[in-house]
């Protein structure tokens, strides 16, 4: 016999918001942006980075390039541009998570605006 308990919980499930789990389209618009792209990639990151976002600024790469840099950032010990960059990604997704969590430990580990990580 099924739990009616489990039942409300799939059908409040099946009915919550989901856009949040989809990416904006990711596709460079000509080869010479995808090149730029892999350009970033190959690194370094912090100066190919930003390099790409002033040639792109409306780049649809740029949401994974804002999230290389806030983890180099932060592996290099820089939590202030970390969350920069970590907010320029939600600024182009809000709902991204791996980027929502990037920025609550940041946060959290700084032991700055608590109450928002």
């Amino acid at each position: 016999m099924i739990n009616r308990g489990f039942i409300l919980a799939i059908l409040a499930i099946a009915n919550m918001r989901v856009s949040g789990q989809f990416l904006p389209d990711l596709q460079a618009k000509t080869p010479e942006e995808y090149d730029a792209y892999l350009d970033v990639l190959d690194g370094p990151l912090p100066g190919k980075g930003v390099l790409f976002e002033k040639i792109y600024p409306k780049s649809a790469l740029l949401l994974p390039v804002y999230e290389l840099m806030a983890r180099e950032w932060r592996s290099q010990g820089d939590a202030e541009r970390a969350t920069e960059y970590t907010r320029k990604a939600l600024s182009i997704s809000p709902d991204y998570v791996p980027m929502l969590t990037e920025l609550a430990d940041l946060l959290a580990n700084r032991g700055s605006n608590l109450e928002e990580a």
